[in-house]
Order: C-alpha cells, then structure tokens, then sequence
C-alpha cells in the first residue's frame, strides 16, 4: 500500500484515474461499496493544441515533456536516452512550467516509460499519453494501469518490457516505421485518446456528472 491511513468516515466517495486503481482503492483502501468511485482519465490542455508546430530537421523528433521524478522514475532511461544521443529533448526546467509549452515539434515522438508494479505505473495519470495526444505526437509508452483504459492494447509503441535493451529497440522501431502503416495506426489511436481525454467535450462532463450524483 502506497499510501497512508485514510480517514474514511469524511469521504462519501472517491475520484481515481483508472478503473485498476479503483478495484485496488475498494480492496485496499474503503471496502464501502455504497460510495461511488469515478474513474476519470486526465484531461488534455488545450494550450498544447494551439501551440505552433516546428520542423527541428530531425525525423523522428524525441522529446520528454514533464518531470523526470525525484529519484527518476517518472519515465525511466532518460539520462542514458541523453547521453546516446537517442532522446533529443529534455523539455523540463524545475518550477517553471511555461517551459512545457513551447512548440509543436513536426514527427514529434514523446516518451513515457514506468516500472511496471511501480506507484508510478499503478498510480499516477496518463498526463504524458494525453499531453503527446493534444500535441499530435506519438509516444513511446508503458501500458501503466491509467493508459490501460484509453489506449489499445495492440498500439503499435507499446512497450511490454521497460529495460533498456527493449526501449532502445522500440525507438529503432519508430524511427523505421513512424511514416509507415504502424506510424498512421499510433497517430489514429492517439486521435481517439485526443477526444476521451477533451476538456470541454469529455472530462468536464464527467465532472458535472458527479455534482449531479450527489444533488
């Protein structure tokens, strides 16, 4: 269990990100199954969608956008993706989170590698499957248990290993495939995550769904 007591007497429900994390919140955390716990995904920022596009002159374009974590288990292998020049991008500058939106990199590829059985992979939000969407990037991702609900299973940079032999190869493979069938496979799938994960048309929803519950 990864997180403290809970002093349960105060919530009549709960808010989680996947529907894994809700099975684990009833068995692990308040068993009431009289409250009601809503799974919603994390939205992506229309700020992303407006921003301009850029040509880097680098096809496929690598980027990590977001905090690599305190120990680095944000998104694994970032400072050996940097230093074999695989990962072109760190776009990330601690307590300013303006430096997230700067652009639109043209056959811009994001990243988002978690431990599997991580509290990462478990437990944090699909933020950078939903950012890559609303940027029209692909992504290289680990199926965490929050990109289960939103992402297929055969998407075609789905990593089912996270060491970094089968990252290296998963980057060779876009860098193969990302203007080929598997590439407007990924970018269709990530169309579709671009409109469950819309902040007008789908989460705020969502939201007002609950206040609707409880009136």
């Amino acid at each position: 269990n990864f997180f403290p007591d809970l002093s349960k007497e105060y919530y009549s429900g709960y808010i989680v990100n996947s529907e894994k994390m809700k099975a684990w919140w009833y068995a692990n955390m308040d068993p009431d199954d009289n409250k009601p716990i809503f799974v919603i995904p994390h939205h992506g920022e229309e700020r992303f969608r407006q921003l301009p596009w850029f040509d880097y002159g680098i096809s496929p374009y690598f980027y990590y956008l977001g905090y690599p974590g305190h120990e680095k288990q944000n998104c694994l292998h970032l400072d050996f993706l940097l230093n074999a020049s695989l990962l072109n991008e760190l776009r990330f500058k601690m307590g300013d989170n303006q430096s997230y939106y700067k652009n639109k990199p043209v056959h811009g590829v994001q990243l988002n590698i978690r431990a599997p059985g991580s509290w990462e992979y478990c437990f944090k939000p699909s933020t950078k499957l939903a950012v890559s969407a609303a940027l029209e990037s692909l992504i290289i991702t680990s199926y965490d248990w929050a990109v289960q609900d939103i992402l297929p299973s055969d998407y075609p940079y789905l990593l089912r290993e996270t060491d970094q032999d089968s990252v290296v190869a998963m980057f060779d493979k876009v860098k193969q495939t990302f203007l080929d069938q598997e590439g407007q496979i990924a970018a269709e799938m990530l169309a579709e995550v671009r409109s469950k994960t819309s902040l007008k048309n789908s989460i705020i929803p969502q939201y007002l769904s609950i206040e609707k519950y409880f009136s």
